[in-house]
């Protein structure tokens, strides 16, 4: 009899246990919600408070989540400020920056983030990164040094931070630092399984080579741009920068060459042109400078009125034309809409658009939770949050569009105002009214020697067809001879 009874004991459980299993996991963040807004104490209901953001991140509603912990880190005295920051740095591995977590972990101290050292080391490691990275946004950038590195080498966030460090270092005007932060970051990420490995460590490249090539010293600079991959997204800045540097080295045939391979790549950039320009220049080969810079600003000129008449009512309206344009279903055409794509291209515009998005799949998300779930007060106070999220981040995205394409705009108004002088100095020096000594890197015959390209029993001069080949970067040069008087 009494086997029978705990048999009986035993199907009652495993009944009760098969109906827990078909409960849906909203049912504790709407346990917690309830007590949130009944609890007969301040306390209780602080504490309910941050036990509905754990439900609802356990639930992958990220954003409603962080709406929750945002709220408790503002109030330093809440009862669950503490392990909320520990909440917050597991959110910014499921939210993109332009989500601003490492604001809300901006406003923990040392001795709050320390305490997570002992108990997680790994998201000890990523607040310290995250306050970092708030102290350099907000131009603290010895505090953001010191933050970034308490971040130890083994840390997956080690090389990003170091990077950060560095840029710090460049806005301190400290280059020396700055360099061995950069030249850290190149030998961490090969050990290091990271995200975006590739694309930080040919930054730290392109970021040291900026720097000597800032401090004058061109050749060193470089050495460092040809260690740039030639697979990299920055391969085509790599390619004019390093032409610069090959022009102020005195080595034009290289700085051709480099032009010549751009030329490949891009095709709504002036830039390669106002290169070629000086260099004909300094080389008095003004007929040459004159037709470069004159084919700028035929190209360029109408270009610029076009694109400086997209204007949309605000910034919600922009970013549904920057989506379009993203997404390949804008109305531009030609010249105007590969410069819009190229200006809409910035990391930062892009990951706002994923911050939308991913608001965009939560909201899907939560159309897919129960009835019971979604009819419920917290279930209208989910929604209402995420549709003002949306919005939010729609202006931002729009606001940030729109500072793109200004910014586009104003670098193109700079190129076209440098193709102006290039074009009057041309003119002025073919018609004998050029003040010869304000060439820059002006060129004696003797001195171009180098820049006229010959074969040797190692090297065979191939013909120009066209063709790139990227394994050869470096490799492509274009003789040039001097016409300047001695």
């Amino acid at each position: 009899m009494r086997r029978l009874a705990a048999a009986a004991t035993c199907v009652l459980a495993l009944i009760v246990h098969a109906g827990d299993a078909r409960a849906h996991p909203g049912d504790d963040a709407l346990a917690a919600y309830r007590t949130y807004k009944t609890a007969p104490s301040q306390r209780q209901r602080e504490q309910a408070q941050f036990e509905l953001g754990v439900s609802l991140r356990a639930l992958k509603l990220y954003q409603s989540a962080y709406g929750i912990f945002s709220e408790i880190a503002d109030h330093p005295e809440h009862v669950a400020f503490k392990p909320t920051l520990r909440e917050l740095t597991r959110l910014a591995a499921n939210l993109p920056s332009a989500a601003d977590v490492e604001e809300r972990v901006g406003k923990y101290d040392d001795v709050a983030v320390e305490a997570l050292r002992a108990s997680d080391p790994e998201e000890y490691t990523r607040a310290q990164f995250l306050r970092g990275r708030f102290a350099y946004g907000n131009r603290r950038f010895d505090e953001a040094i010191r933050l970034f590195n308490q971040v130890e080498p083994r840390a997956v966030y080690y090389p990003r931070a170091q990077f950060y460090t560095g840029l710090a270092h460049i806005q301190m005007r400290r280059p020396s630092p700055a360099v061995r932060a950069f030249k850290r970051v190149v030998t961490a990420v090969p050990d290091e399984a990271i995200e975006d490995g590739d694309r930080v460590r040919d930054l730290a490249l392109l970021s040291i080579a900026r720097t000597y090539y800032s401090a004058g010293e061109a050749r060193v600079a470089i050495d460092y741009y040809r260690h740039v991959d030639t697979t990299s997204e920055y391969w085509s800045d790599v390619m004019l920068e390093q032409g610069w540097a090959y022009f102020a080295a005195g080595d034009h045939a290289r700085a051709l060459g480099n032009v010549h391979m751009r030329d490949d790549l891009l095709d709504v950039d002036p830039e390669s042109d106002i290169l070629r320009s000086f260099i004909y220049l300094a080389n008095c080969q003004w007929d040459d400078a004159a037709s470069t810079a004159a084919r700028v600003h035929v190209s360029y000129r109408p270009l610029r009125t076009e694109v400086g008449k997209i204007a949309f009512d605000d910034d919600a309206a922009f970013y549904q034309f920057a989506r379009a344009v993203r997404d390949g279903k804008s109305t531009l055409s030609g010249l105007r809409r590969r410069f819009v794509e190229n200006a809409l291209s910035d990391r930062e515009f892009l990951r706002h658009l994923q911050y939308v998005a991913v608001i965009e799949d939560e909201l899907r998300r939560f159309s897919r939770a129960p009835a019971s779930f979604r009819e419920s007060a917290l279930g209208g106070d989910v929604k209402d949050g995420l549709v003002l999220a949306r919005d939010i981040a729609t202006k931002n995205a729009g606001s940030l569009a729109r500072e793109r394409l200004a910014r586009a705009i104003g670098e193109l108004d700079e190129r076209l105002r440098d193709d102006a002088d290039l074009l009057a100095a041309a003119f002025a020096a073919k018609n004998g009214k050029l003040d010869l000594r304000t060439v820059p890197w002006r060129i004696s015959p003797k001195a171009s020697e180098k820049n006229v390209v010959t074969g040797d029993e190692e090297h065979v001069i191939w013909p120009w067809t066209g063709e790139i080949w990227a394994d050869e970067a470096g490799s492509y040069r274009q003789s040039i001879q001097s016409k300047c008087s001695r």
